[in-house]
């Protein structure tokens, strides 16, 4: 998947206190600026200046200039049907849970490297068996079995 911003843009987009988090493609806005967006936009402001005196730079944003408007026409619309316009938290959530999972995959694999060496540790110790022992145990072995 290709990154849509680059490292600066990224950089001026999470250091805007209305954008919640920048994803590879995607920018979370906070629940509050939406709220407020939302109620400047149906009082009459413009799309364009409600982005722009929060200070969010549209054309990092989108090639198209209508970026603004549609944003804010879909989280209006989203609102009027008591959609949750909220989304971006679960998004968030998935990536720290997804993190937990290579956590506990890491913390099981680092498991199994113990066990197999302390396997390998006790394949070694048998090797060093000396013949004579071999043949003593052996021996033992076979004195149990008969009787």
């Amino acid at each position: 998947m290709m990154e849509k911003f680059t490292k600066e843009e990224k950089t001026i987009l999470e250091n805007n206190p209305n954008i919640q988090a920048v994803l590879s493609n995607q920018v979370l806005y906070t629940k509050e600026f939406k709220e407020q967006a939302i109620k400047e936009y149906e009082s009459g402001k413009s799309a364009n200046q409600i982005f722009e005196e929060a200070g969010i730079n549209t054309s990092i944003l989108s090639n198209h200039t209508d970026y603004a408007s549609k944003t804010l026409s879909k989280w209006r619309n989203a609102n009027r049907k008591k959609i949750n316009i909220h989304y971006p938290q679960k998004k968030i959530k998935n990536k720290d849970s997804a993190y937990q999972k290579l956590l506990k995959r890491n913390e099981y694999l680092e498991a199994e490297n113990e066990f197999l060496k302390k396997v390998a540790n006790t394949e070694q110790s048998v090797q060093k068996i000396t013949p004579v022992l071999k043949y003593e145990i052996i021996s033992s072995i076979n004195n149990i079995i008969r009787c």
